[in-house]
């Protein structure tokens, strides 16, 4: 995605100035008919029920709705007008979103039958001769740039777009035709792009699994293929080196659970830092968002950190001395014991089984009972080190492969967004060019 810093804002916001002449300055609310809220309705009762598009069902890539399993509401006939989706609306996010995904981003509905949309959205129907999928795409281009962000009003915890401000935008159309050739060039090119996102998507799903089948391994079986293997006792543990002991986690390591201090003791860094969650996670340690200078549960430094709130089993290292709130628990593996790398990468393998001693009727947790019961595996010392210098290297080449394939997926979503931007604003002419390539038009022509 393009930034959202003031310069990238006036880089789209040059578009009308430089589009072509030819093209019609109008406000967007011009290419649009009446905006509508959706609606919640009830819960559905047999005889009114109709699906409901959540903002959950944006396809944020795509710019389309995808619902697999429809929400169904319950939606009375004496509600339904003006309400009832038509293929071709747009659908705008006007409440919820946050900080790092702001509200104010626009889908293409392509369903078929009736529907409706929640009341977090507004439909927003196109007017004759004005092509909803080129409209789609100057959304598209705007919330890159940041424009939605400044009809943000925010007075408690869910930002509400200004719809009226937003479409109050001019802007410079073109006319049917181009727009219609717009969105088709459009249409093509960002498929092709978020193909190509899902495809290194799909290889970063597999580096990731090959990379934890490679660690559950060798903290399971060892590095020498010529150990020889027992039963573990353990159910789903399957057969271990003969020569390895079984043990509780609690009898190898000391667990702090994490407490959430009083909120008028937490502020803003510096200060002693906080950790809430495993929010605050960062690829090798914690990023932490906050301080607290009394924080009643420490993490020490070099501990490993476990996240035991939904997502239940992220893990951490504890790179200095954190305050820890309820969603962490630090484990501090007891010297001569446990090796604290090769306790890391046991507890990547206890993952599964975290995961599925978690309960919660509102969300996923585990308690330090469940935690310090797992069953872990000891060998000799000597050999916790040399299985965590392997897993060190070889969980280090599978990173670098993914921090690659995640490099090429940042790389493709920021060209992505400058086309769209691009071609919607007439810098690239997508009609004439003989070879099918866009033309780069000069200001003004």
């Amino acid at each position: 995605m393009l930034d959202t810093d003031s310069r990238s804002r006036r880089t789209i916001l040059a578009g009308p100035a430089e589009a072509p002449r030819h093209w019609s300055v109008k406000r967007l609310k011009m290419a649009f008919g009446r905006a509508t809220a959706g609606l919640w309705g009830q819960e559905p009762d047999g005889r009114h029920d109709l699906p409901c598009v959540r903002v959950a069902d944006f396809d944020r890539e795509r710019l389309t709705v995808t619902t697999p399993v429809p929400t169904l509401r319950s939606i009375p006939p004496r509600d339904r007008p003006g309400r009832l989706l038509s293929r071709g609306d747009l659908l705008i996010e006007k409440s919820g979103g946050g900080e790092r995904q702001p509200v104010g981003r626009v889908v293409f509905f392509d369903g078929e039958g009736e529907a409706v949309s929640s009341n977090f959205i507004a439909r927003i129907p196109s007017r004759p001769k004005h092509s909803s999928r080129y409209s789609l795409y100057l959304h598209a281009a705007l919330y890159s740039s940041g424009w939605n962000r400044l009809s943000i009003k925010q007075t408690t915890g869910i930002q509400n777009l200004d719809l009226d401000a937003y479409l109050d935008l001019k802007w410079r159309f073109p006319p049917f035709d181009e727009q219609q050739a717009i969105a088709d060039y459009l249409d093509r090119k960002t498929t092709e792009i978020v193909d190509l996102v899902e495809k290194n998507r799909r290889n970063i799903r597999l580096l990731t699994e090959e990379r934890q089948a490679v660690v559950r391994r060798a903290v399971t079986q060892g590095i020498d293929p010529r150990t020889r293997l027992r039963a573990s006792g353990v159910p789903g543990l399957g057969d271990v080196p003969e020569h390895w002991e079984v043990r509780r986690l609690k009898q190898c390591a000391r667990l702090v659970m994490g407490q959430s201090p009083p909120g008028q003791d937490c502020g803003p860094l510096p200060g002693r830092p906080f950790l809430q969650g495993c929010a605050e996670f960062g690829k090798r340690h914690p990023v932490p968002e906050q301080s607290c200078e009394r924080p009643p549960k420490i993490a020490p430094q070099d501990s490993i950190l476990l996240s035991v709130r939904a997502p239940v089993g992220r893990l951490n290292r504890a790179d200095t001395e954190y305050g820890i709130g309820r969603g962490l628990c630090a484990i501090l593996p007891y010297a001569g014991v446990l090796w604290t790398d090769f306790a890391y990468h046991q507890l990547e393998a206890l993952q599964e089984r975290l995961l599925a001693s978690a309960t919660g009727s509102t969300y996923d947790a585990v308690s330090v009972s469940d935690i310090g019961n797992h069953a872990i595996l000891l060998p000799p010392k000597v050999e916790q080190a040399r299985i965590a210098q392997y897993l060190d290297q070889a969980t280090s080449d599978f990173g670098t492969a993914v921090a690659t394939v995640r490099q090429e997926i940042e790389l493709l979503t920021e060209y992505r967004a400058r086309l769209i931007a691009d071609v919607v604003t007439g810098r690239l002419d997508v009609r004439a060019a003989p070879d099918g390539r866009p033309e780069r038009n000069e200001a003004g022509v």
